[in-house]
């Protein structure tokens, strides 16, 4: 077995990359375009990221390919999975039928990472257990743990057998009750996106519709970040043969109320950035009536999969009828690495108590009011 490991993206593991996206089983967030502009936009400039991407060779024919890189956490130093927080499946490249990870995983685990640059900890997270016709051997090999579910649509029928089967009669009377509402105000229609100005205008609204949530939630707003608007705003719409980005809207008269920004592969439709219009529209689901008008027109279309990717949040539960588990690898390299992920523990042990959480909670609480 060979190996070779790439420091940057070039025309060579370009060429190698796109050439095993055609024999290999991945979703759309392992293709090459995904990777790459990602490490252009936001791996490089923001997280300061530097790639290891390890290429596995049987003499001379590639048989696998491992995006990784390492990130640095002050002085610590972890190798995860290229992609960050955008991406939402994380697994190996590995081609149809290879059998270059069953036999001998461990020895080769051990090679591979004699030869990439020292770090403290591994952190392999969002990864599915099987790959197609492979067993993701960083799951199966690896001391690896459950950290969330995945949820996913499987249209077999019609949309009405769907809704009947799957669907709650109250959350369906609801849906009719706000668009008899939307009705009165104006022509609710539901639009598909193709062309480049279309595209541009739904991935506009979608980061503007989701500042605004990310705000009301006070969470972490990424988007504050003008390189993760950037990523979206000018990432190719195909990203392989098989994948290109995907946008829809749900329009009152000619106003965008809510819109999805996805990506479609095949029969799989990726839900990924669902937004709506907040202010007086916010009252009357127009989030959840996209989501219907999506899941139709997948029963329309031949898609036979809306995958709402990683996540428990209840409302996935509420649409889907069948789900997958996602696991993370975390382990020490160093002993550093040892003190971190003691510390790391020892912070969750506390956050999980819940009177050292009050006091803890009183504390900063405390301390940020001095500041």
């Amino acid at each position: 077995m060979r190996i070779k490991i790439y420091h940057e993206f070039n025309e060579e593991i370009k060429s190698l990359w796109k050439d095993l996206e055609l024999n290999a089983d991945i979703t759309p967030f392992q293709t090459y375009v995904w990777i790459e502009n990602w490490q252009k936009k936001i791996g490089s400039p923001v997280y300061k990221i530097q790639p290891v991407i390890i290429c596995l060779f049987n003499e001379d024919i590639l048989e696998a390919i491992i995006p990784l890189c390492i990130k640095k956490e002050g002085s610590i130093s972890i190798l995860e999975w290229l992609g960050g927080p955008n991406t939402d499946y994380m697994l190996p490249i590995i081609k149809k039928n290879s059998h270059i990870f069953t036999t001998a995983f461990s020895s080769l685990w051990s090679e591979v990472k004699s030869n990439i640059p020292h770090f403290d900890i591994l952190h392999l997270t969002k990864q599915p257990s099987e790959i197609g016709t492979n067993k993701n051997p960083f799951v199966h090999f690896l001391d690896s743990r459950f950290i969330m579910n995945s949820y996913q649509s499987f249209i077999k029928n019609d949309w009405e057998d769907y809704k009947e089967i799957t669907i709650s009669k109250k959350v369906l009377a609801d849906s009719r009750r706000q668009r008899k509402r939307l009705a009165e105000l104006g022509n609710l229609s539901f639009q598909i996106f193709s062309d480049q100005e279309g595209m541009s205008h739904v991935t506009r609204t979608m980061l503007r519709q989701k500042r605004r949530r990310y705000q009301e939630k006070e969470g972490w707003d990424m988007f504050q970040i003008s390189e993760f608007q950037d990523f979206y705003l000018e990432l190719p719409k195909q990203l392989s043969i098989k994948a290109s980005v995907h946008c829809s809207a749900l329009l009152l008269d000619t106003k965008i109320i809510a819109c999805h920004w996805g990506i479609l592969e095949d029969n799989k439709l990726f839900y990924l950035m669902p937004t709506h219009e907040g202010g007086k529209y916010s009252k009357y689901s127009a989030g959840k009536l996209l989501l219907e008008e999506l899941l139709k027109w997948c029963s329309l279309t031949g898609v036979n999969y809306l995958d709402f990717t990683g996540g428990d949040e209840p409302y996935k539960k509420i649409w889907t009828n069948q789900s997958e588990e996602l696991f993370e690898v975390l382990e020490s390299n160093s002993l550093i690495g040892n003190f971190y992920l003691y510390f790391n523990y020892l912070k969750s042990a506390l956050k999980r108590s819940p009177i050292i959480g009050v006091y803890l909670t009183n504390f900063y609480r405390l301390i940020k009011g001095k500041n």
